[in-house]
């Protein structure tokens, strides 16, 4: 876990705690999630404006269904309000779900840019707890802009810093596209506060799918 999270001993209690009383009430999500903490370094861009960009598409409609969470995001100053493309919920800095329901899921804001960005990644759903026998995944990924809507920190021609693939037998793998990022998988010592915070997003997920029109 990347040392600048700063989470302490009671914080982790206290989320197994909650995660725990979820597991026990709520068994409708699979035990198989990918966790990672994410650190961008914007140093040399720190106190610019520009644009953050989170998408995670499908492959094609057939690919099963899955779910990004963006939890405990920290780092520069958002500027509101955000554009959102998509099956997308939340707003930064709290909890952000993409959904992989439609072809493009896009949550992009503008960002004055400080030394860092911080932020947990959760990837979970059938396709990486109980994935199906159909070839076809889905694609997380960040990019980063400036003002004038060129690329950040990043060579890679499709603009993204780092992508997670959930690949068809429910696996994921991360690639890196900069020297400014690092993706760490999370340690099991928080498995279970993610396990929680999944569960969440599963529940306003059926909510919100269930719930008829006013």
């Amino acid at each position: 876990m990347n040392i600048f999270r700063g989470r302490s001993n009671t914080r982790r209690q206290v989320s197994a705690c909650v995660a725990f009383s979820l597991l026990a009430a709520t068994p409708t999500l699979g035990g198989n999630q990918a966790f990672y903490s994410v650190f961008v370094d914007t140093s040399t861009i720190s106190g610019t404006t520009g644009l953050l960009d989170f998408q995670f598409d499908p492959s094609s409609p057939l690919a099963q269904f899955g779910f990004a969470e963006i939890l405990n995001f920290t780092g520069g100053s958002l500027i509101p309000p955000p554009s959102i493309t998509g099956d997308v919920s939340g707003i930064l800095p709290g909890i952000i779900i993409l959904n992989n329901d439609t072809p493009i899921n896009e949550y992009r804001e503008g960002i004055t840019f400080g030394p860092n960005i911080i932020f947990d990644l959760l990837l979970a759903g059938p396709a990486v707890s109980n994935p199906g026998p159909l070839p076809f995944g889905s694609l997380f990924g960040l990019s980063l802009f400036n003002s004038a809507g060129a690329v950040e920190l990043t060579s890679n021609p499709a603009g993204q810093l780092f992508t997670v693939s959930v690949n068809p037998g429910g696996t994921t793998t991360v690639t890196t596209y900069s020297p400014f990022v690092t993706v760490t998988p999370e340690p099991a010592s928080v498995l279970l506060f993610f396990t929680a915070a999944a569960m969440l997003g599963a529940a306003l997920i059926k909510r919100k799918r269930h719930t008829p029109p006013v």
